[in-house]
């Protein structure tokens, strides 16, 4: 779904809206001035607005202020158990085929199988990232 750090941009692009847009609608509501880098900075996760600025942003956007913060269902299934039973179950199978002295299929699994697992390690580092982005915003925006 969602690429952007905290989603803002996300939701904003879904409604059609700029961030002159989302600016101006933030005036209306509050009086509060923002300059469209300051708009950017929250999209791309560097700054984060306060909790009633969020919450208005949230109201604009018509999403729930969670919404900017919950992980894409494709973050949450990074990695499930079927994939560990597999990966458990090759590496199994690459046992016997040793023991068997069959070197060469054993090999190969383990190539084919150390790739799978190198790409998936791959993607949870990103994902790693990402959420600390994500705490480092939350944070802010608690003032923790």
């Amino acid at each position: 779904m969602a690429k952007s750090k905290n989603k803002i941009a996300f939701f904003r692009k879904r409604r059609g809206f700029t961030q002159d847009d989302i600016r101006q609608e933030i005036y209306k509501r509050t009086g509060k001035k923002f300059t469209q880098g300051t708009i950017s900075s929250w999209e791309n996760g560097n700054t984060a607005p306060d909790m009633n600025i969020l919450n208005i942003l949230a109201s604009i956007l018509d999403v729930s202020v969670n919404a900017f913060y919950e992980p894409d269902q494709e973050d949450e299934d990074i990695i499930n158990r079927a994939e560990l039973a597999r990966f458990e179950q090759d590496l199994r199978e690459a046992k016997l085929m040793f023991s068997r002295d069959q070197t060469k299929e054993a090999f190969t699994r383990l190539e084919t199988l150390s790739g799978e697992m190198l790409e998936k390690l791959s993607t949870l580092s990103t994902s790693y990232e990402k959420m600390k982005v994500q705490v480092k915003a939350v944070r802010e925006i608690m003032k923790i």
